[in-house]
């Protein structure tokens, strides 16, 4: 809940946040807070459920391979950013996101098919 209020308080006040900050020159950085915004909902539901449900029910191995999955696509998709000549800010903030979705979204499967979703819902 928390994280999802720190969002909101980020895209409400970025543009302040930034002038007070940086300077006007640095507005356009208003669309990589949002991007990376979304990092504090998604990291904070994925650890959660990682240190709080998967390895409290001794499904620490479970764990593991999703963070060595998320390393992995985090990893391609940087490559293939980099093979097509698109390596940005944006584009890094983006390919961030995906993976950590990919990672939550792996992290909620482990949970139901290990039977351990109750803790999560």
């Amino acid at each position: 809940i928390i994280s999802i209020f720190s969002y909101l308080f980020l895209t409400i006040f970025s543009k302040w946040i930034i002038l007070f900050l940086a300077g006007e020159k640095m507005l356009p950085a208003q669309t990589i807070l949002y991007i990376l915004g979304l990092w504090l909902i998604i990291e904070t539901m994925s650890n959660s459920i990682g240190r709080n449900v998967l390895i409290v029910n001794n499904k620490s191995g479970a764990f593991l391979k999703s963070l060595i999955s998320v390393s992995l696509i985090y990893s391609v998709l940087i490559c293939l950013l980099f093979i097509n000549g698109i390596v940005t800010i944006h584009s890094l903030a983006t390919a961030l996101i995906i993976s950590m979705f990919f990672g939550l979204c792996h992290r909620v499967f482990l949970c139901r098919k290990h039977n351990v979703i109750d803790w999560v819902f």
